[in-house]
């Protein structure tokens, strides 16, 4: 591909790449970045998703516009005429590195009650009302809907309370926390606060109804 730019005669002279460039150098800085991982996630995905590459949502800090590198939609309704249209969402981040990523396993076990996160719901939780009695419950989203006790949740793999990048200082490594948060966590937490807001509940409480 790379050398095609360079001397395809359909390729505008502007646009090809100068003679300086080192096309070796140049076709491994292109596969260490994410951009083919993108490509190839963006595709996999395709077949049961609609997916949006370089999905843009507003940083909730600054208010500048930011790109995240997959949005996958995948409707979940049997019946288009239901006034409730469930679905499925992926906010994906690509990353790939010629360091690898440390994770630290998390050494108590602590259920993931948040998760998978619920957007349109009234602050994430499902209110259970008794019929024909006065008892009610608040329920976290997931746990109403029973979310957190699919296989992937449940029994999936261990969770990790932190993780970093080894980086390679001479003959020493050194851990960056700082690089992962800031370069993969938080981007992927705006991002989701956008999809939430896309997603908004319009009234102020969901119910559940049981005998």
């Amino acid at each position: 591909m790379v050398e095609e730019m360079r001397t395809s005669p359909e390729n505008p002279t502007n646009n090809q790449i100068p003679a300086g460039v080192d096309l070796a150098e140049l076709t491994a800085s292109i596969e260490l970045s994410g951009y083919p991982l993108q490509g190839i996630v963006a595709s996999k995905l395709s077949s049961s998703f609609g997916v949006t590459e370089e999905w843009g949502y507003i940083d909730r800090d600054t208010q500048e516009h930011r790109n995240l590198d997959i949005f996958a939609y995948h409707s979940l309704a049997d019946d288009l005429n239901l006034p409730v249209q469930p679905s499925l969402v992926l906010l994906i981040e690509c990353k790939r590195s010629r360091f690898p990523y440390i994770f630290f396993q998390r050494t108590t076990n602590q259920p993931i009650r948040h998760f998978p996160a619920i957007a349109g719901l009234p602050y994430g939780r499902v209110q259970i009302y008794e019929q024909n009695g006065n008892r009610m419950r608040e329920e976290i989203g997931a746990v109403a809907l029973g979310l957190n006790r699919h296989s992937f949740v449940d029994a999936g793999p261990p969770t990790c309370s932190a993780f970093c990048r080894a980086n390679l200082n001479g003959k020493k490594v050194d851990l960056s926390g700082s690089e992962t948060y800031n370069s993969i966590v938080l981007p992927l937490g705006k991002a989701l606060d956008h999809a939430y807001q896309l997603y908004k509940a319009q009234e102020k409480t969901a119910k559940l109804f049981r005998c």
